[in-house]
């Protein structure tokens, strides 16, 4: 819980809040921060690992799926 202040609080510098405040805002934001770092990390190993791709959405966002059977040559 600690980091997780530490953490919001570097990303924050100027933050003040109450505990409820910090219960309320700081620490979904900071989770979901620390949870969306992992989640791109995680994605990035298995796009290197070729188990999905990543492929580009006319939208200018990057979609994941499971990555299609490459053929076989013979």
């Amino acid at each position: 819980m600690s980091r997780q202040i530490a953490a919001y609080l570097r990303a924050h510098p100027d933050a003040t809040d109450t505990v409820e405040g910090i219960l309320d805002w700081w620490l979904p934001v900071q989770r979901y921060e620390d949870a969306k770092t992992d989640v791109q990390q995680a994605l990035r190993d298995l796009v290197q690992q070729g188990l999905i791709e990543e492929v580009a959405h006319y939208s200018g966002n990057r979609l994941y799926r499971l990555a299609s059977p490459r053929e076989k040559s013979n």
